[in-house]
């Protein structure tokens, strides 16, 4: 995942939505392994990058919120979490 990671960023420059993509699964592993402070890192990057390239109210960055508040939850910031719940949820109302 960190290749892939690199080498979007190289090919295709730090604010593509496809390292946006890739910052996702290497949060999504970090996460797995209980990683947290480092997987909230890459979401918050991840969500950055979608929010700007893509529109805030994306799915995919809605996807990428409910993300954020998971780990949000595990490091025990439940007012962080609550806030990427409801974005989430209002992304999904869009529909």
């Amino acid at each position: 995942m960190r290749r892939a990671l690199a080498i979007d960023e190289q090919s295709l420059g730090p604010e593509h939505p496809n390292v946006a993509r890739d910052l996702n699964n290497l949060a999504l592993l970090y996460a797995d392994e209980g990683k947290y402070a480092n997987a909230k890192a890459l979401l918050e990057r991840a969500i950055a990058i979608d929010d700007k390239a893509l529109g805030p109210n994306h799915p995919t960055v809605g996807v990428i919120a409910e993300s954020l508040a998971e780990v949000m939850r595990k490091l025990g910031r439940d007012e962080d979490a609550k806030r990427y719940e409801d974005r989430a949820a209002a992304i999904r109302a869009i529909k």
